[in-house]
């Protein structure tokens, strides 16, 4: 299947700045409101499950009630699930294109995995509103008494049941696969050694199965911390009418959201630690120490409000938390712009060749020097009479292409992936793709011809000032 990156278009360095800018406003926007409703969707099952088991109803209204304060209003998905989703895959496809990766088809998968996902877990918290009223009428005796009446609501109970149970645990399934290909596709578009493997391959590898552990002990923590807040403090805290179940809700929801926050520092030092190398800079160290620091701050926060009920915490701890995963997210993004930056240069380049080839048509045809592109992208790694440790040679390589210029071209404008060995049985390691247009390339074949061939006094030279 053909990458859609290929489909990128030309953009100057302003414009990737800026998609630069948006994309990680929208991976923010992504992973915090996901992170939420998975961790919200994960709590709601498992203490629906719970109460399956023990009948404690205090669980019952806690499986409804953490799910519900998440979803209230049905439109929050698509404005910061699916749509910046969409939003990071056709940026990838600008800032990626032209590599001819699968990141971004990996990522449409995910796309269609989360739309259903997100469908299910609607579908999923109404069923549980349906039996919370279905249990509430039935104890009051509000449902008429005939007999038909009573079967036909006994009956859509059960069907709502069957209902609750499949939605949640399909629920669960399609946003863990959702997130499960998203952090792949993430890693994919920064880790080199993954680019020979398939999808189903780089989805079992360490690095992507420990991001994905992230995520999900993550979005419990900002589904805790975001559901305390919004019940026991926002606009003056919601009025229970039960202390029971307030005080059940407050332990439950403030226990998991410490819990899982306390090991935050460690997961996300692990998980920038199997980032590649190349990918990791001063940036993405600082993001990363600010994520830990905030983790840390809030989860003492939490469990502050938890020993003591200090409600006026609790817009600093959930602020916290918020930032610290925000961060976090930065750093992933900054992972991305150090794993491109030679990439994203040759776009760059692409764009400034393109509009001088448009200025050009305009003004009429320019003269390309050839040994200005040699000094510029040819010169660090091929020297003419001396073999380098990253490139032979050229009176070595030329010859073989006597009579064959277009094949020269051809070879400079889409070099193949694989080593040149010298006559003595050294191999070097394959050359990179300059980004060179067509002209170009016919510019700087034509100079190193002629250096070998015809002007060899001069290579002479350069070799002896080597």
């Amino acid at each position: 299947m053909m990458s859609l990156e290929n489909l990128a278009l030309p953009v100057s360095g302003s414009h990737l700045s800026l998609l630069s800018f948006l994309m990680m406003l929208a991976m923010v926007s992504f992973t915090i409101y996901t992170g939420i409703v998975f961790g919200s969707m994960i709590l709601s099952y498992i203490f629906k499950r719970e109460y399956n088991k023990t009948g404690n109803e205090l669980q019952n209204k806690f499986s409804q009630d953490v799910i519900g304060v998440i979803t209230t209003n049905p439109t929050t998905w698509f404005g910061f699930g699916l749509m910046p989703l969409l939003a990071i895959i056709m940026m990838y496809i600008q800032m990626a294109g032209g590599q001819g990766l699968n990141s971004v088809n990996i990522m449409i998968v995910s796309f269609i995995f989360y739309a259903i996902g997100i469908t299910v877990i609607y579908f999923y918290k109404n069923s549980l509103h349906y039996q919370m009223l279905y249990n509430l009428f039935t104890k009051r005796k509000a449902i008429v008494s005939d007999e038909f009446s009573e079967g036909l609501a006994a009956e859509t109970n059960k069907q709502m049941g069957i209902l609750n149970r499949s939605t949640g645990f399909w629920g669960i399934t399609f946003m863990l696969l959702a997130v499960w290909i998203f952090v792949t596709a993430s890693q994919y578009a920064i880790d080199e050694s993954m680019w020979g493997a398939s999808a189903v391959e780089n989805m079992l590898t360490f690095a992507v199965f420990f991001k994905l552990l992230q995520f999900i002990v993550a979005g419990i923590s900002m589904a805790g911390a975001t559901y305390i807040f919004l019940r026991f403090y926002w606009n003056g805290g919601y009025d229970f009418k039960n202390e029971e179940y307030s005080e059940f809700a407050r332990k439950t929801a403030s226990g998991w959201a410490l819990a899982t926050l306390v090991i935050q520092p460690l997961l996300m030092a692990i998980a920038i630690g199997y980032s590649p190398k190349s990918t990791v800079s001063g940036m993405v160290y600082i993001g990363v120490a600010i994520a830990i620091v905030f983790s840390f701050v809030g989860s003492h926060m939490i469990f502050s409000y938890l020993r003591n009920k200090t409600t006026n915490l609790l817009k600093y701890a959930f602020t916290l938390v918020l930032a610290a995963f925000t961060f976090f997210a930065v750093s992933q993004q900054q992972n991305f712009k150090e794993a491109n930056e030679q990439h994203l240069a040759l776009r760059v380049h692409e764009y400034e060749m393109l509009e001088m080839a448009r200025a050009a048509e305009k003004s009429g045809p320019v003269e390309i020097d050839g040994s200005e592109i040699y000094k510029t992208r040819c010169s660090a790694c091929h020297k003419f009479d001396v073999a380098q440790a990253t490139a032979p040679a050229y009176t070595d390589v030329v010859p073989k292409y006597d009579g064959k210029m277009d094949a020269l071209v051809e070879f400079i404008l889409n070099p193949q992936p694989r080593g040149n060995i010298d006559p003595s049985g050294n191999k070097y390691p394959p050359m990179a793709n300059q980004g060179l247009n067509k002209r170009e390339a016919k510019a700087i074949a034509k100079y190193i011809v002629e250096q070998v061939n015809g002007t060899s006094g001069e290579a002479a030279t350069e070799a002896k000032a080597e």
